[in-house]
């Protein structure tokens, strides 16, 4: 049974495991991405995975948790201030921005409903 991290350095493995994950997610789309990847990306071993996700499926939900975060955490001081034109224009700019710096075109959160839609609620 999974758990959630009681130390510091519990909680660094278990972040360090899905942000592997996530980055890897980002460039070869969830099926495109096997446990033995993120093992190698994250440094960690199999049983530091199980020990905090029951399966890929448990650890591809916290990605997508850690994305949803970093990208309404982003968006936070945009949408507070969506009172004008000029504000929706920010925001839009900020769209385009971060697909510039990221390389990565659409949003991380739909791209992941996308690929997951016919597979898990």
């Amino acid at each position: 049974m999974p758990k959630e991290p009681t130390t510091e350095r519990g909680r660094q493995s278990r972040d360090r495991i899905v942000e592997a994950a996530a980055d890897l997610v980002a460039v070869r789309g969830v099926e495109g991405t096997g446990i033995d990847h993120v093992l190698a990306a994250a440094g960690a071993s199999k049983s530091q995975l199980y020990h905090y996700f029951a399966d890929k499926d448990d650890l591809i939900r916290a990605v997508i948790a850690r994305r949803f975060d970093q990208v309404i955490g982003g968006q936070a001081p945009f949408l507070a201030r969506l009172d004008s034109w000029a504000a929706i224009r920010r925001w839009l700019d900020m769209f385009v921005d971060q697909t510039e710096v990221t390389g990565h075109h659409g949003c991380p959160i739909g791209n992941l409903a996308n690929e997951l839609a016919d597979r898990d609620d």
